[in-house]
């Protein structure tokens, strides 16, 4: 999200002052942008109302320990996939005269948010069963809330470096400035995604952790019995 610039206007006068026959607007950063990281996490939402068989055809990331071509019914998913979204902030500086703006970063807001849903199927809702499950696809939950966590402070130390690096833009034409937010913000988004494919990826293997056969065998020696529908 970008949002709109402060504009601080040079009065004419000092435009003046500034002589004229190839003027070039001076560009500099006055004070340090401020750059926030927020990772929250909704409360966990539950559904037993699906079926073993509905649950098998949702499961999408979850790599099966099974050798390939092995059948196996799903009791229980957890979906949940960190969201990110940052907000940017300027400040812009005009000169009248010579039509030319400097702009800098004020302030960067990323939000990494998890809303996590857990579903048991609806044959598997009942005692121990139930709780393992339960337990189980808990593990995945609580794994991505620490990865989210340490990428949180990866994705704000990366931002921070690109702040730095970019200082102020300018000078320019106060006509392309939305050109020149366009470059600012895409500077700032590649910082994040080199740090969110990093993060993504250190999920995937820690989830595939948990997902291991020994984890799978326990549970469906617990949920022995169960008839799937």
């Amino acid at each position: 999200m970008i949002s709109g610039p402060d504009v601080l206007i040079l009065p004419m006068a000092i435009a003046l002052a500034a002589g004229s026959g190839g003027h070039k607007l001076a560009c500099a950063v006055p004070q340090a942008p401020q750059v926030m990281v927020r990772v929250t996490t909704d409360q966990i939402d539950y559904d037993f109302s699906q079926a073993a068989k509905a649950l098998t055809a949702l499961k999408g990331d979850t790599l099966s320990p099974y050798a390939p071509g092995t059948d196996s019914v799903s009791g229980g998913l957890r979906e949940d996939h960190p969201a990110i979204k940052s907000e940017i902030k300027w400040k812009v500086m005009y000169e009248e005269r010579s039509d030319q703006a400097c702009m800098w970063y004020d302030s960067i807001t990323i939000n990494i948010h998890l809303d996590p849903k857990i579903y048991v199927a609806r044959e598997f809702n009942t005692g121990s069963c139930r709780e393992e499950i339960l337990r189980h696809e808990r593990k995945h939950v609580d794994i991505d809330q620490i990865v989210m966590n340490k990428y949180g402070r990866k994705i704000g130390e990366a931002v921070q470096k690109a702040v730095d690096a970019a200082g102020a833009v300018g000078p320019f034409r106060y006509s392309n400035i939305e050109e020149m937010k366009g470059m600012a913000s895409n500077h700032i988004e590649s910082a994040i995604d080199s740090q969110k494919l990093l993060m993504e990826k250190e999920m995937r293997q820690l989830q595939g952790q948990v997902d291991s056969l020994a984890e799978y065998e326990r549970i469906s020696a617990v949920c022995k019995g169960v008839k799937v529908r």
